[in-house]
């Protein structure tokens, strides 16, 4: 994923958040041009042009444009997963025995192997060609060798890209860490905020938000169910089993990757909508071959048609009018003006090679004011064992810092000395960059209370100086209205929309030392200076 940020970066700019918009579409476009390819090879050209239908509502009213249309990991992993399983899928098309066969089946997966890499989301995208394959093996007996080929050379490609980096990660003595952060980190907090599992199926209640998904997964559920059972009916009771792996093809093959995608989405206790984008691909497919199937019936035609119309029609509609009022109220997706305003601000103060640390969960101040981030963290996760959005587990935090995350975060500001530092922890993550002991300490050290922008504190480096004409600086590097000796009491928690969160929030460690600021306006600027001027 880093590597696809970096060749972006290179190409387009760092902070370029059209071309960040532009990519993400270029993406999800590619993927729907990847699906109808996989559904007109694997199923049939009607099929495959039902399954972007559904992948194109799917990705432009289902799901929320934050998640749909970001550049997250999900995204960029998609063309790969989906290149993977129809690769895969036309290698077991093959006669077995096939050189081309063993080949394609090692593209398969490399390309899976790559996609796992990005994110542990598609680790069990290459479970359903194990299937595949071990029941091709049972299917043709004499065929048992070639399938254990074709399986030897599929792992070995699956292996490629992961013991890649480990080797390069053992090189640079990073290994450790590496798995710490890849498989520790998720296994031991981010699958397990609460430490147990009150919370484990918190997602899957999501899924009632998307009556149309279920729908039409419990649609395509019950014709799979009639085909076999009409299959399997006049079938001997001992010899069901057997028909019923003779019967394994695509369409089976289809749903294990659907539900392989599903599962670490809908039981994970993270309410991340992203996690669903990697199932949206072979949901769309197992509607295509549904209706597809359906329409294929003289008598079923005429009724599956409306029935089509009519729920693509309003469900097309109502999705629309919500996205159209979404817009209307001032243009903005995933938050509020606060962001653009603090960012504006930031940018007025600092010049174009600045560094800046923002604290906290919101990382897009950087690029929208065009500064780049001092230290090795953009979000403060890590560092205070925070899990989005546990905000109950407080108490646990502290076990779940990851190890010297803390010392190295501040060995890399003092070694990169941003001028600003933004505490955004009242902004949803609701963890004040004071409520930290080391961190309150680095910070009195080094800086001095710049402004608040809404429910951002800002803080001015006090050696700092800038050349900046609306500001101007004494022999102590302290401007107007910046006092070394006076911090403000944090603001209250928001949402990243302004609405006010209730929920547990850290004391600050130096709360005896430190003043409110009077209320101002939401959307302005507060100071001490102001006021003391009132």
């Amino acid at each position: 994923m880093y590597y696809a940020y970096a060749a972006f970066a290179a190409l387009a700019g760092w902070d370029n958040i059209l071309a960040v918009r532009l990519v993400a579409l270029a993406f999800e476009l590619g993927v729907l041009a990847l699906v109808y390819s996989f559904g007109k090879r694997a199923l049939s050209p009607r099929a495959g042009t039902i399954a972007v239908a559904a992948n194109a509502y799917a990705i432009a009213f289902d799901l929320p444009p934050e998640d749909a249309l970001a550049l997250n990991g999900e995204l960029i992993l998609l063309p790969l997963v989906v290149v993977g399983a129809a690769l895969a899928a036309s290698a077991m098309a093959m006669n077995p025995g096939l050189t081309r066969r063993a080949s394609m089946s090692f593209a398969a997966g490399a390309v899976l192997g790559a996609a796992a890499c990005i994110k542990p989301t598609a680790a069990l995208q290459p479970l359903p060609i194990f299937v595949w394959m071990a029941v091709a093996g049972l299917q043709v007996p004499t065929g048992t060798r070639s399938v254990a080929r074709d399986a030897c050379f599929f792992t070995i490609g699956l292996l490629a890209f992961p013991l890649t980096f480990v080797t390069i990660a053992a090189r640079q003595g990073t290994l450790a860490r590496m798995a710490y952060y890849c498989v520790t980190y998720n296994a031991t907090v981010h699958l397990r905020p609460m430490g147990d599992a009150t919370e484990r199926y918190r997602s899957l209640g999501h899924l009632y938000d998307s009556p149309l998904f279920l729908i039409s997964i419990a649609l395509a559920a019950v014709v799979w169910v009639s085909i076999q059972r009409n299959r399997l009916s006049e079938a001997r009771p001992h010899l069901r089993v057997r028909m019923g792996l003779a019967r394994f093809g695509v369409v089976e093959y289809l749903w294990l990757q659907f539900l392989c995608a599903i599962a670490p989405a809908a039981f994970s206790p993270q309410c991340f909508f992203h996690y669903f984008l990697i199932a949206i691909p072979f949901w769309g497919l197992l509607v295509g071959w549904t209706l597809d199937r359906t329409l294929r019936h003289p008598s079923l035609s005429p009724g599956v048609a409306l029935i089509m119309t009519v729920i693509g029609t309003v469900g097309t509609c109502c999705a629309g009018s919500l996205a159209y009022a979404r817009e209307k109220i001032d243009g903005r997706v995933a938050h509020d003006a606060a962001v653009e305003m603090a960012a504006a601000y930031i940018a007025r103060s600092t010049l174009p090679t600045d560094r800046i640390f923002v604290w906290g969960f919101s990382p897009w101040l950087y690029e929208y004011s065009h500064r780049r981030p001092a230290g090795r963290y953009v979000f403060s996760t890590f560092v205070t064992g925070f899990v989005p959005w546990f905000w109950s587990g407080l108490s646990r935090e502290s076990a779940r810092v990851a190890p010297h995350a803390m010392d190295d975060l501040i060995a890399d500001l003092d070694t990169e000395r941003p001028a600003l530092v933004v505490d955004a922890g009242s902004v949803m993550i609701s963890r004040p960059l004071r409520a930290y002991a080391p961190m309150a300490e680095w910070l009195h050290r080094n800086y001095c209370f710049d402004a608040r922008v809404s429910a951002f504190d800002v803080y001015r480096r006090l050696a700092h100086k800038r050349a900046a004409e609306t500001w101007s600086t004494d022999d102590s590097g302290a401007g107007p209205g910046c006092d070394p000796r006076m911090f403000p009491l944090p603001a209250s928690t928001v949402d990243y929309f302004g609405k006010l969160l209730d929920v547990p929030t850290p004391a600050v460690v130096d709360a005896d030392s430190s003043r409110p600021l009077s209320d101002g306006h939401y959307f302005g600027i507060q100071r001490f200076s102001d006021c003391l001027m009132r």
